[in-house]
């Protein structure tokens, strides 16, 4: 009985001695990670990796880590191999559970971003887009046996909540015929749920304050067929947006619209770009502007509008639909039935208004069906 008392207390002491070094040992990381010079290595061993990864320049102007969970990294430049800047960022904050990394789980609980320039872009010959290098560089390029089965990773990633400040984006594929810029003043996202295989998101809630994105569609060569993506399928409970503008031009109809709004607000949304699908609960717009013009110099505005609106993939329905124009007013039940969104996309490039008379109480029906 006496040994096996001695045992229990010299393994109790044992344990007792790792859980002390190991407190110790991590006592002293945390010590010596706030040594700017220790710091410094760290930002040099991270730069020089990357650059050996993309043969690009990176550079980094500070990186701060506080234990337990907060990362912060400030003065991220990162060039293309055109030697264009691809990404600027003025500081990203990442708050991460370290215990969870014990799980094999990477759980970001917030993830901030403040002043970013980013610049995607492709040529008129080459449909691969500037940051496709960086796919090449750190993607797994061992080959596989087409016999033996993938095995699953084990690991598993989470994130609560993505803060961006002052955001500023280019996207210019010039090989597809798409041009778009935007400035974000502000957004937030709250995720309750996210499954990265099944490319499902579950979102909380969705804000924006002030956002300017400009569209421009212009000739380009056909992009690869992309039916075997699996594109995402998100619910968002809650949307409010404040001070938007958007401006969309059609270089090849010769149409160009432009929505503005001071607040929208969206609840209990469903996006389904798999299937084509979009369902709203409720929808509200507050001082909100569109203008749609065509070749013809034919344009209208919206000076308000309410319907109950629905849209499959072969119909779109707006009953009780009240729209008030500066010229014209209509109270009516409308539905377009179509045979595919595209038949849809290609007649509303052709179709337009001009000075409609009034209409009260009225029901109409046009089709797009396709013989």
């Amino acid at each position: 009985m006496h040994t096996f008392i001695y045992i229990v207390k010299k393994a109790l002491k044992f344990i007792v001695w790792v859980l002390v070094g190991f407190v110790l040992l991590l006592l002293i990381i945390i010590v010596l990670i706030q040594i700017p010079a220790i710091q410094s290595n760290i930002i040099h061993y991270t730069t020089s990796f990357i650059c050996g990864k993309t043969h690009t320049k990176v550079s980094i102007r500070k990186i701060t880590i506080s234990f337990p969970k907060s990362l912060v990294i400030e003065g991220l430049y990162l060039e293309d191999t055109k030697k264009d800047t691809l990404l600027f960022a003025g500081k990203i904050t990442v708050n991460l559970a370290f215990r969870d990394l014990f799980n094999q789980q990477i759980h970001l609980s917030s993830v901030d971003l403040e002043n970013v320039v980013l610049h995607v872009n492709t040529s008129k010959t080459d449909s691969l887009f500037n940051y496709n290098f960086l796919i090449t560089a750190f993607g797994d390029t061992t080959k596989l046996d087409g016999k033996k089965p993938v095995t699953k990773s084990k690991w598993t990633f989470g994130l609560n909540n993505v803060t961006l400040k002052n955001i500023h984006l280019q996207y210019f594929d010039n090989y597809g015929g798409m041009i778009v810029t935007t400035v974000l003043n502000k957004l937030v996202v709250r995720i309750d749920r996210m499954d990265l295989e099944k490319s499902h998101f579950a979102i909380n809630e969705l804000s924006i304050d002030g956002l300017n994105t400009s569209f421009l569609r212009k000739e380009g060569k056909s992009q690869s067929d992309t039916s075997k993506t699996l594109l995402p399928f998100v619910t968002i409970q809650k949307v409010h947006i404040l001070k938007m503008n958007l401006r969309y031009n059609d270089s090849i109809a010769h149409q160009t619209a432009i929505v503005a709004w001071t607040e929208l607000g969206l609840k209990k949304t469903l996006v389904d770009l798999q299937n084509q699908k979009l369902s709203l609960q409720d929808f509200y717009l507050i001082k909100s502007d569109f203008q749609v013009n065509t070749i013809n110099e034919k344009s209208f505005s919206i000076d308000s509008l309410r319907t109950d609106f629905q849209m499959d993939k072969h119909s779109i329905s707006a009953k009780k639909l009240k729209i008030k124009t500066s010229n014209s007013a209509i109270d009516a039940d409308v539905t377009i039935g179509f045979s595919s969104l595209q038949s849809l996309q290609d007649s509303l490039q052709s179709m337009g208004l001009n000075n409609p008379e009034k209409c009260e109480h009225q029901k109409f029906r046009y089709s797009l069906f396709q013989s």
